[in-house]
Parts: C-alpha cells; structure tokens; sequence
C-alpha cells in the first residue's frame, strides 16, 4: 500500500497454498506450462480486523480463490521448479 509519501510497504497476511490445478501441458521434454488458482490460508487474527481489511481491499479477496495463473515448470534434478524468464 503506498502511503502519503508514495512509499509501498509490503505485509505478510499469511502463506498462500494452491487451490486448484486447472490446466497443464504434457511436457515435450522438460517443461510444462500448469494454469492454478491459490488461496490464503492461516491469515493472522490482525488481518481479519475491519479496520486492517479497509486498508487494503486485497484481504477480502483473499478469502476467495485467486484468478487464474499460470506458470511455467522445469523439470531439473531435483524435481520441478517455476522458470523464471531470462533465466
């Protein structure tokens, strides 16, 4: 949220956790394009106070799954991981 100065200050209002896993491509070698939505979860007693959720219209959104996202996975040695581009 920025404040008077223009400053954006970021809050943890818990872990996020996928929801759904709606899409994927099969994989032509080692990668896969997957479509998800994720939720909030565990989101601490302070961010559920009127006054918190006023601040920020993001926490009401929360407690509903995300839009859709996508993301594309590698899969290396070590399992998949999200490619990040230009990487």
């Amino acid at each position: 949220m920025p404040n008077q100065k223009g400053n954006t200050y970021k809050f943890c209002y818990g872990p996020t956790t996928v929801h759904s896993i709606d899409n994927w491509t099969e994989p032509p070698g080692d990668m896969t394009q997957v479509t998800y939505t994720y939720q909030l979860s565990n989101m601490p007693a302070w961010a559920k106070r009127p006054e918190v959720q006023a601040l920020d219209n993001r926490l009401a959104l929360a407690k509903a799954p995300s839009q859709p996202q996508t993301v594309i996975l590698q899969l290396t040695h070590t399992g998949w991981e999200v490619r990040i581009p230009g990487q």
